[in-house]
């Protein structure tokens, strides 16, 4: 038989397999699924997508890498109001390859800042603006080495800034702007060599 056919066939087989789909790996699916579990109210249906067995790198504000591991959240509609309630479940620690973390306009979560956080190892951007999160800043937020944007403008953040942030050394973004934070973090950024914006 020509070998040119037998390749063909098999390239053929290959894309034609239902069984190659994209799937989400399983610690991503339990982790994004526990987040929906804590969400009471989805008026909009933002995570409709969000169903057990289907690709996740397909869902509504989730974005993969190559590997089709969540590596990017980002929920926010363009105006805020009440469209999801509820709280953010630790169980997102599960996506051990997420770089950004992103919360835009979404009055009705509530709860203090996410402590999930803490346990991902490749995080860079972190971004929670105009929430219902609440609270003081963790005293460990300079365990976050790799970070490089921390923008939590329009919450309900309390507190003193964390002497720990000088830590976070490659910090290129921040914005603790509209919160009751107290005190600047500008005298614990002169180790942020990379730092282009600053708003406090």
């Amino acid at each position: 038989m020509n070998p040119i056919f037998i390749f063909a066939a098999l390239i053929f087989l290959c894309f034609s397999n239902p069984t190659r789909a994209a799937m989400c790996h399983p610690d991503d699916e339990a982790g994004l699924l526990s987040f929906k579990s804590g969400i009471t109210e989805d008026p909009s249906g933002i995570l409709s997508t969000w169903k057990k067995g289907t690709d996740c790198c397909a869902w509504n504000s989730i974005y993969c890498n190559l590997d089709n591991r969540v590596t990017t959240i980002s929920i926010g509609p363009e105006n805020p109001g009440n469209f999801l309630s509820g709280t953010i479940s630790p169980s997102l620690a599960k996506l051990q390859h997420l770089t950004d973390f992103e919360l835009s306009n979404l009055l009705n979560i509530t709860g203090p800042f996410p402590q999930f956080l803490f346990q991902l190892p490749n995080l860079k951007y972190i971004f929670i603006d105009n929430t219902g999160l609440s609270g003081p800043l963790p005293v460990k937020i300079g365990s976050l080495r790799k970070l490089e944007g921390l923008r939590i403008p329009r919450n309900r953040f309390t507190g003193p800034i964390p002497s720990s942030i000088s830590k976070l050394t490659r910090l290129r973004d921040v914005d603790f702007s509209w919160n009751e934070i107290s005190g600047s973090p500008a005298r614990f950024l002169n180790k942020a060599k990379y730092l282009r914006e600053f708003i406090a």
